[in-house]
């Protein structure tokens, strides 16, 4: 977004006004990891945390933790999230 000081006492401010959605932009992240249900050694692109626990299941021990709260921050950047069950 551009600002623009004209004068003193006045700024110009862009406001981007298209409708243009904010597609994924970044690296791809592949994460592998452990779980109790789901594809195995197949790569799956997930686009939300949601999804991941419909095909993947909840944790239930110390390792399905560990991959699933890798995958939660994960979503936190912008990025292609792969995720693999090992």
């Amino acid at each position: 977004m551009a600002r623009t000081i004209q004068s003193p006492g006045v700024e110009i401010n862009e406001i981007d006004l298209s409708l243009r959605p904010n597609l994924p932009i970044g690296t791809n992240i592949l994460i592998p990891g452990f779980a109790s249900q789901g594809p195995l050694d197949e790569v799956l692109q997930v686009a939300s945390l949601s999804e991941f626990e419909q095909i993947y299941g909840l944790p239930t021990n110390s390792q399905e933790r560990y991959f699933y709260h890798t995958v939660k921050g994960a979503f936190q950047s912008q990025g292609n999230i792969n995720v693999s069950r090992l």
